[in-house]
């Protein structure tokens, strides 16, 4: 079936003879924006970053929370992830903001709300949970593991409550777990 004809500029600056194509139209359209695309980076990089710059979230005012990981008092290095929950319950229409971070191969982490560093001030229950990817380490009672179904939750998790506050000292971010019972 024929849908349309087109002429064709060549880079030689002629335009080809007509010829037919069997695309239906909505390909074509697609093709016309990968052209326009590829001709016009400077517009479309333009266009992005307006997009980019408008619309975005209106944070409250975060507070950099970087802390440590101990596992029996020594850096634990099995990955995952800290969470903090909040523990003030959100008023109507106010948002509540659980700041996340991976734990890196030494233990640490560096909260981010959102996206960006920090927390809100507030006063949090922290989660730990473990690499998805190493099955040893989610396995409570395995050799080294922590106990994940107790940590991984804020109603069971033995960790204090955490205040983040500007200016706190490091050590107020410390997590420490224990191994699970073997």
């Amino acid at each position: 079936m024929l849908w349309e004809t087109t002429l064709v500029c060549v880079p030689s600056g002629k335009w080809r003879e007509p010829r037919t194509t069997s695309r239906p139209p909505s390909r074509r359209g697609a093709a016309w924006a990968i052209r326009l695309a590829v001709a016009c980076p400077p517009l479309l990089f333009g266009l992005l970053a307006v997009a980019g710059c408008s619309g975005g979230e209106a944070l409250p005012p975060l507070v950099p929370v970087k802390g440590k990981v101990t596992l029996d008092g020594k850096p634990y290095t099995g990955g995952g992830t800290v969470v903090f929950h909040p523990t003030k319950a959100a008023a109507a229409g106010e948002k509540v903001y659980a700041p996340t971070s991976p734990i890196d191969e030494n233990g640490n982490y560096e909260l981010k709300t959102s996206g960006q560093p920090g927390a809100p001030e507030g006063t949090y229950k922290a989660v730990i949970s473990p690499n998805m990817a190493d099955p040893m380490k989610m396995k409570p009672g395995g050799k080294g593991a922590f106990d994940f179904q107790k940590y991984g939750s804020a109603k069971t998790t033995p960790l204090p409550t955490i205040q983040v506050v500007a200016g706190a000292d490091p050590a107020a971010y410390e997590l420490k777990i224990k191994k699970a019972s073997e």
